[in-house]
Protein backbone atom coordinates (compact mmCIF):
# COMPACT_ATOMS: atom_id res chain seq x y z
CA UNK A 1 0.00 0.00 0.00
CA UNK A 2 1.72 3.44 -0.83
CA UNK A 3 1.50 6.18 1.54
CA UNK A 4 -0.57 9.12 0.72
CA UNK A 5 -0.59 12.90 1.64
CA UNK A 6 -3.07 13.49 5.12
CA UNK A 7 -6.23 14.69 4.50
CA UNK A 8 -6.31 18.42 5.15
CA UNK A 9 -8.21 19.13 8.17
CA UNK A 10 -10.97 21.05 7.32
CA UNK A 11 -14.30 21.85 9.28
CA UNK A 12 -16.26 19.80 6.75
CA UNK A 13 -15.52 16.68 5.52
CA UNK A 14 -17.32 14.45 3.29
CA UNK A 15 -16.34 10.38 3.49
CA UNK A 16 -18.50 8.41 0.96
CA UNK A 17 -18.68 4.59 1.52
CA UNK A 18 -19.02 3.09 -1.98
CA UNK A 19 -18.90 -0.89 -2.74
CA UNK A 20 -20.72 -4.01 -3.82
CA UNK A 21 -24.65 -3.97 -3.59
CA UNK A 22 -25.80 -5.50 -0.16
CA UNK A 23 -22.25 -5.82 1.60
CA UNK A 24 -22.96 -3.51 4.33
CA UNK A 25 -22.62 0.21 3.50
CA UNK A 26 -25.78 1.42 5.20
CA UNK A 27 -24.89 -0.30 8.41
CA UNK A 28 -21.47 0.39 8.36
CA UNK A 29 -22.46 4.37 7.99
CA UNK A 30 -24.66 4.48 10.56
CA UNK A 31 -22.70 2.67 13.15
CA UNK A 32 -20.69 5.30 12.54
CA UNK A 33 -22.66 8.17 12.94
CA UNK A 34 -24.58 6.89 16.18
CA UNK A 35 -20.82 6.25 17.80
CA UNK A 36 -19.87 9.37 16.72
CA UNK A 37 -23.11 10.71 18.31
CA UNK A 38 -21.99 8.43 21.38
CA UNK A 39 -25.39 6.36 20.65
CA UNK A 40 -25.96 3.18 21.11
CA UNK A 41 -25.71 0.65 18.70
CA UNK A 42 -28.57 -1.40 19.70
CA UNK A 43 -31.88 -1.56 18.81
CA UNK A 44 -33.21 -1.20 15.16
CA UNK A 45 -31.76 -2.60 12.00
CA UNK A 46 -28.37 -0.04 11.49
CA UNK A 47 -29.48 0.65 7.55
CA UNK A 48 -32.86 2.04 8.78
CA UNK A 49 -31.14 5.04 9.45
CA UNK A 50 -30.06 5.54 5.99
CA UNK A 51 -32.60 4.21 3.64
CA UNK A 52 -35.29 6.26 3.41
CA UNK A 53 -37.66 4.93 0.81
CA UNK A 54 -39.75 2.26 1.74
CA UNK A 55 -39.02 0.23 -1.16
CA UNK A 56 -35.25 0.59 0.21
CA UNK A 57 -36.37 -0.65 3.79
CA UNK A 58 -38.61 -3.35 2.58
CA UNK A 59 -36.23 -4.73 -0.17
CA UNK A 60 -32.88 -4.48 2.05
CA UNK A 61 -30.82 -2.36 -0.39
CA UNK A 62 -29.88 1.22 -1.58
CA UNK A 63 -31.46 2.86 -4.25
CA UNK A 64 -30.88 6.91 -4.00
CA UNK A 65 -27.85 8.24 -2.46
CA UNK A 66 -27.96 9.69 0.76
CA UNK A 67 -26.15 11.55 3.23
CA UNK A 68 -25.75 11.26 7.57
CA UNK A 69 -24.60 14.59 8.89
CA UNK A 70 -22.46 13.94 11.87
CA UNK A 71 -20.91 16.79 14.46
CA UNK A 72 -18.04 15.95 16.34
CA UNK A 73 -14.55 16.29 17.03
CA UNK A 74 -15.22 20.27 16.43
CA UNK A 75 -15.94 19.14 12.67
CA UNK A 76 -18.69 17.55 10.58
CA UNK A 77 -18.83 14.90 8.61
CA UNK A 78 -20.70 14.00 5.98
CA UNK A 79 -20.96 10.37 5.18
CA UNK A 80 -22.30 9.39 1.66
CA UNK A 81 -24.38 6.02 1.56
CA UNK A 82 -24.21 5.35 -2.35
CA UNK A 83 -26.31 1.95 -3.93
CA UNK A 84 -23.97 -0.25 -5.42
CA UNK A 85 -26.04 -1.59 -8.54
CA UNK A 86 -25.37 -1.13 -11.58
CA UNK A 87 -28.81 0.13 -12.63
CA UNK A 88 -28.17 2.83 -10.07
CA UNK A 89 -24.71 4.34 -11.10
CA UNK A 90 -25.94 8.16 -12.01
CA UNK A 91 -26.92 7.47 -8.04
CA UNK A 92 -23.44 6.32 -6.84
CA UNK A 93 -21.87 9.13 -9.00
CA UNK A 94 -23.94 11.98 -7.76
CA UNK A 95 -23.36 10.78 -4.37
CA UNK A 96 -19.67 10.32 -4.69
CA UNK A 97 -19.10 13.61 -6.58
CA UNK A 98 -18.25 15.70 -3.69
CA UNK A 99 -16.26 13.25 -1.99
CA UNK A 100 -12.80 14.44 0.20
CA UNK A 101 -12.15 10.64 1.17
CA UNK A 102 -14.00 7.40 0.45
CA UNK A 103 -14.40 4.06 1.62
CA UNK A 104 -14.32 1.13 -0.32
CA UNK A 105 -16.23 -1.71 1.00
CA UNK A 106 -16.00 -5.67 0.86
CA UNK A 107 -18.39 -7.82 2.46
CA UNK A 108 -15.90 -11.21 4.15
CA UNK A 109 -19.09 -13.56 3.41
CA UNK A 110 -19.02 -12.79 -0.79
CA UNK A 111 -16.90 -13.31 -3.60
CA UNK A 112 -15.92 -9.77 -5.22
CA UNK A 113 -18.21 -8.76 -7.96
CA UNK A 114 -18.01 -6.22 -10.83
CA UNK A 115 -19.65 -3.67 -8.20
CA UNK A 116 -16.58 -2.84 -6.39
CA UNK A 117 -14.18 -3.25 -9.10
CA UNK A 118 -16.89 -0.40 -10.94
CA UNK A 119 -17.13 1.95 -7.72
CA UNK A 120 -13.34 1.75 -7.47
CA UNK A 121 -13.18 2.88 -10.76
CA UNK A 122 -15.52 5.16 -9.99
CA UNK A 123 -13.79 6.70 -7.92
CA UNK A 124 -10.56 7.23 -9.41
CA UNK A 125 -12.42 8.97 -12.39
CA UNK A 126 -13.83 11.36 -9.85
CA UNK A 127 -10.41 12.18 -8.22
CA UNK A 128 -11.04 10.71 -4.89
CA UNK A 129 -7.61 9.71 -3.41
CA UNK A 130 -7.96 9.57 -0.23
CA UNK A 131 -9.21 5.68 0.37
CA UNK A 132 -9.55 3.36 2.99
CA UNK A 133 -10.62 -0.13 2.60
CA UNK A 134 -12.97 -1.93 4.80
CA UNK A 135 -13.36 -5.44 5.19
CA UNK A 136 -16.79 -6.26 6.86
CA UNK A 137 -18.94 -9.24 8.43
CA UNK A 138 -16.05 -10.62 9.60
CA UNK A 139 -18.42 -12.48 12.57
CA UNK A 140 -19.95 -14.00 9.57
CA UNK A 141 -17.01 -16.43 8.46
CA UNK A 142 -15.37 -19.40 10.35
CA UNK A 143 -11.93 -18.13 9.95
CA UNK A 144 -11.87 -14.59 10.10
CA UNK A 145 -7.83 -14.07 9.90
CA UNK A 146 -7.48 -15.89 6.69
CA UNK A 147 -10.55 -14.38 5.13
CA UNK A 148 -9.88 -10.82 6.03
CA UNK A 149 -6.47 -11.78 4.42
CA UNK A 150 -8.04 -13.18 1.47
CA UNK A 151 -10.76 -10.26 0.78
CA UNK A 152 -7.76 -7.87 1.98
CA UNK A 153 -5.57 -9.04 -1.14
CA UNK A 154 -8.60 -8.81 -3.37
CA UNK A 155 -9.28 -5.25 -2.27
CA UNK A 156 -5.84 -4.38 -3.11
CA UNK A 157 -6.21 -5.93 -6.95
CA UNK A 158 -9.68 -4.01 -7.70
CA UNK A 159 -8.22 -0.57 -5.75
CA UNK A 160 -4.57 -0.42 -7.89
CA UNK A 161 -6.40 -1.75 -10.93
CA UNK A 162 -8.58 1.71 -10.68
CA UNK A 163 -5.68 4.05 -10.15
CA UNK A 164 -5.93 4.11 -6.35
CA UNK A 165 -4.12 3.92 -3.97
CA UNK A 166 -5.42 2.61 -0.40
CA UNK A 167 -4.51 3.73 3.25
CA UNK A 168 -5.09 0.93 4.84
CA UNK A 169 -7.54 -1.90 4.75
CA UNK A 170 -9.48 -2.36 7.82
CA UNK A 171 -11.35 -5.29 9.31
CA UNK A 172 -14.94 -4.60 10.79
CA UNK A 173 -18.17 -5.79 12.44
CA UNK A 174 -20.53 -2.74 11.83
CA UNK A 175 -23.14 -4.06 14.35
CA UNK A 176 -21.28 -4.72 17.21
CA UNK A 177 -18.83 -1.37 16.51
CA UNK A 178 -16.17 -3.54 15.93
CA UNK A 179 -12.73 -1.62 14.74
CA UNK A 180 -14.68 1.32 14.65
CA UNK A 181 -14.33 3.46 17.72
CA UNK A 182 -11.80 2.50 20.78
CA UNK A 183 -13.65 1.21 23.59
CA UNK A 184 -16.63 0.12 21.66
CA UNK A 185 -17.29 -3.57 21.49
CA UNK A 186 -14.94 -6.61 21.47
CA UNK A 187 -12.34 -5.61 19.36
CA UNK A 188 -11.01 -8.05 16.85
CA UNK A 189 -7.54 -9.35 18.92
CA UNK A 190 -5.93 -10.43 15.72
CA UNK A 191 -5.72 -7.10 13.80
Amino acid sequence: MASLPPVMLQDRLRVVVAGELDHGKSTLIAALGRLLRGQSLAGSELAHDLDHLVEERVGGFTWEASELLVEAGGRQWVFGDVPGHREWVRNMLSGSSRADAAVLLLAADAIPGEGTARHAALLALLGVRQVVGVVTRLDLVAEPPAVFASQATHLTALAEAAGLALAAIVPVVAPLGQNLASGVGQRLPWH
